[in-house]
């Protein structure tokens, strides 16, 4: 859940310009700024997910957003990649436009501050506990539960996860905080604080 400091600045000077110029420019910009790294929410975000995995020769055989796998795909495919990506989002109108470069831009907001949310947690089984309990976030978790027997528990589920899964799950639960008004996430993300807050404090008066 890497996030690169530059990630930012470069998606809200592409949002501001995206409307005078061809998208393929600004992919390649963004690319080269950030290297790999922005090619995640692509991977995963709908509107560009399906143009991303087809230039990916063995997509079947991921798990999830495979980076080791990522890298070892040729420059040249990787602008192919962009140059199609490019001119699908010069066909979009205006509105669609803006709307996936905030989504883009949501993403690796949202991304940073969960994955600082679970850092301060150090544990990522903890912490998908604390969200599971979240009424914010319980719906997103209907994606595993699904996938448990009738009779799961869900007390612990965190601990349930395969690593396959984790990996899986992360973006999902991004995907469903991006599709959350804002003042719904940010109170969410307060609620999660101050339970890691207080959690920490526990521990610190019982060491």
């Amino acid at each position: 859940m890497k996030i690169l400091a530059t990630i930012s600045v470069v998606v809200f000077s592409l949002a501001a310009s995206a409307l005078g110029h061809p998208q393929a420019e600004h992919l390649k910009e963004a690319y080269q700024a950030q290297g790999d790294e922005f090619f995640v929410p692509l991977y995963w975000l709908p509107e560009t997910r399906k143009i991303i995995v087809k230039h990916i020769p063995d997509h079947q055989n991921w798990v999830g957003f495979e980076m080791s796998y990522w890298k070892r795909i040729n420059e040249e495919k990787k602008l192919a990649l962009i140059s199609e990506l490019g001119a699908e989002l010069d066909r979009m109108d205006g509105n669609a436009l803006n709307e996936t470069w905030q989504r883009v831009r949501d993403w690796h907001r949202i991304n940073s501050q969960l994955s600082l949310l679970s850092g301060f947690l150090d544990q990522d089984e903890g912490f998908l506990d604390m969200a599971f309990d979240d009424p914010a976030l319980r719906p997103a978790f209907k994606w595993i539960t699904d996938r448990r027997k009738p009779d799961f528990d869900t007390k612990h589920i965190g601990s349930s996860f395969t690593s396959g899964e984790m990996a899986r799950f992360y973006p999902h639960l991004i995907q469903h905080l991006i599709d959350t008004p804002e003042q719904e996430r940010l109170m969410c993300f307060s609620r999660l604080f101050a339970r890691i807050a207080a959690t920490k404090t526990t521990k610190a008066e019982q060491d």
